[in-house]
């Protein structure tokens, strides 16, 4: 069986993932609500810096609010070659 868990982004508890890590998790996803949180992304990378065996990602991208290369080439770091894109049509 495989743990996971969802964190609220805040650039100040990127160690969280590092504890996460530690405490044996085997994903971490960041929430992405650029009004609410801090910048996933940015949060991830820090995390992604400082842990090794975690697989981490966003739980939900906002794609409306990023550029979709932005969202794929982070969504397809080393190791998690996940992307999706779509389109809404009225």
């Amino acid at each position: 069986m495989k743990f996971g868990v969802t964190v609220v982004p805040r650039v100040s508890d990127w160690k969280l993932f590092v504890d996460l890590e530690t405490m044996g998790y085997d994903c971490a996803w960041a929430a992405d609500s650029q009004m609410l949180y801090s910048d996933a992304y940015a949060v991830l990378a820090l995390a992604a810096a400082n842990t090794s065996r975690i697989r981490l990602g966003t739980g939900v991208s906002v794609a409306s609010t990023s550029s979709r290369p932005a969202v794929c080439s982070s969504a397809s770091a080393p190791g998690t070659p996940r992307c999706a894109s779509w389109a809404r049509t009225p």
